[in-house]
């Protein structure tokens, strides 16, 4: 018989019941054990711990209108999704404005309380629904929920108010959709599924565009590994609707923003200001070299006069902090007799960003390695506790954001409280001796294991494909974000979840493929 080369995996639905007609009891227990795993960190959460806050950027994403945190550089989506657990809090507690809900929410208790447990509602879906998705066998299903269970990452950027968060959460629903396309790419169900979280994932933070990579990619290794054209048209699929995303995210961003009178422009150039103090380390005359370097790069008037200033700064001694050089840039493109206007200044700033960025200096890459290296070495217990620190923020910063002084994390805590939780409970500290370099090599080890697999079960090749496209897309996000911005914890989050989701897709079908590989084909069996 001719070996069925495509779709990528015919397996059958087997039962781990020794009755395959009768009830599978050890089956339901699995998935309860399961479900009772992944929900357990939630409602430990829900019941001791108060809602987290990601800084000012989180109460500006709520407060202010979705088209207007949108120009202040935020993604739109999550402004828009958190407003329906608000506005029911608030319809609750009889706190509604007398204006429109969609332009000015209100903020509540019960209102945060919604958000904060669909939130984690979703991550158990999410989770769960990778997990039996990953693995057949209850054991394995089990072992998965333990491993995802105990990465405190998640399940405290769930318990946080943030645009991160959903970013989280449509990140594992893409995941999620990419593994079921490789399971069965021929349904055009999971194609639309894939479609709308590829979408959402860009909608909610300008950097997962860089998730459209992983699902073509993976069918390219695919196509190239069993030298079949099928994959290639299926890569091809993924390729079309990622760029149908990419420009229906960006219709919808100009379309919210154009609806206030305002045209949308992006920001990069503004984020681009926490990344030029690499320029302060590089010794004179390379200094002034690199700047006529990237001064030819561009014929922008406004891009000369910024880095003309910027010259001047160092010249100065004067230390290369954003908002100090976001004011004096400002100043500098402006006179007394007309301003610059915002949308001239983001542009100018753009257009300098992309100077230095196109390409980046070696200065400029070695800045970006030393951030990346030293990324690596960050402990999973830093990242966790990254979010109360960002809800500290929000405390020293009181005046700024009033009305999140009358919620309960700030009536009842004081920013001492939260660091105390976060340093003493063993949940939030106990990763403090796994780095994310580590996390990588355990990942490496888990993908060495799955090649041998391979060799047993080629059905497993797909799967580890996937996982390397997950985790080298992720890296790549990290790159990017290094050579953008300083790196602060919360942008190793990308390489944090597609490590942990990769490994969890490889031993999922590690378990598989060894299960199978010592069960007699059922035509064997017949002949015994």
């Amino acid at each position: 018989m001719r070996r069925q080369r495509y779709p990528v995996f015919n397996l059958k639905e087997q039962s781990t019941s020794s009755a395959p007609d009768g009830f599978d009891l050890r089956g339901l227990l699995g998935l309860l054990a399961t479900v009772l795993i992944l929900v357990a960190p939630s409602i430990w959460l829900l019941a001791t711990t108060p809602p987290l806050w990601r800084d000012a950027d989180a109460y500006h994403q709520l407060l202010f209108s979705p088209a207007r945190s949108t120009l202040e550089g935020h993604g739109m989506l999550y402004g828009i999704v958190a407003r329906i657990p608000l506005y029911l809090g608030a319809r609750f507690e009889g706190v509604l404005p007398n204006e429109s809900f969609f332009n000015h929410a209100r903020l509540s208790d019960t209102g945060v309380l919604l958000l904060v447990a669909g939130q984690h509602l979703t991550l158990f879906v999410g989770a769960f629904a990778l997990i039996i998705t990953a693995a057949e066998r209850s054991w394995c299903r089990i072992f998965l929920a333990l491993f995802f269970a105990g990465n405190s990452i998640f399940y405290t950027l769930a318990h946080c108010v943030g645009s991160e968060t959903l970013s989280l959460l449509c990140t594992l629903a893409l995941t999620v959709a990419g593994l079921r396309l490789l399971k069965s790419p021929r349904r055009q169900r999971r194609w639309i599924f894939f479609a709308v979280a590829l979408l959402t994932c860009i909608l909610t933070r300008y950097a997962n565009l860089f998730l459209l990579l992983p699902l073509p990619l993976a069918f390219l290794l695919l196509a190239a590994q069993r030298r079949s054209l099928h994959p290639l048209r299926h890569a091809a699929i993924a390729v079309v609707i990622g760029l149908l995303c990419l420009g229906t995210a960006r219709l919808a961003v100009g379309a919210l923003c154009a609806s206030t009178g305002h045209p949308y422009y992006p920001r990069g150039g503004f984020t681009f200001l926490w990344r030029l103090n690499f320029l302060e380390s590089i010794p004179e005359p390379r200094r002034s070299e690199l700047l006529d370097e990237v001064n030819a790069r561009t014929k922008s008037g406004r891009a000369h006069e910024v880095i003309s200033t910027l010259r001047e700064m160092l010249k100065n001694g004067e230390p290369l902090s954003p908002f100090p050089m976001y004011y004096r840039f400002r100043a500098a493109l402006s006179t007394p007799e007309q301003p610059i206007s915002n949308r001239h200044f983001y542009l100018a700033l753009n257009t300098t960003a992309r100077a230095f960025l196109h390409p980046p200096t070696r200065e400029h890459w070695r800045a970006a390695e030393h951030d990346f290296a030293t990324a690596l070495q960050m402990p999973m217990s830093v990242v966790s506790t990254t979010f109360f620190v960002t809800t500290v923020f929000c405390f020293e910063h009181r005046e700024d954001l009033p009305e999140l002084m009358t919620l309960s994390t700030f009536r009842n805590y004081t920013a001492g409280d939260l660091m105390t939780i976060a340093t003493s409970r063993f949940y939030f500290t106990a990763g403090k001796n796994l780095s994310l370099g580590s996390a990588m090599l355990i990942w490496s080890i888990i993908a060495i294991a799955v090649i041998f697999a391979c060799r047993a079960r080629t059905e497993v090749a797909p799967i580890f494909f996937y996982g390397l496209a997950l985790v080298t897309t992720a890296v790549l996000i990290l790159q990017a974000t290094a050579l953008l911005i300083d790196l602060a914890p919360r942008y190793t989050l990308p390489l944090w979840e597609m490590l942990w989701l990769a490994s969890m897709i490889y031993l999922g079908a590690i378990a598989d493929a060894l299960v199978r590989r010592n069960e007699k084909p059922a035509g064997q069996q017949q002949l015994g």
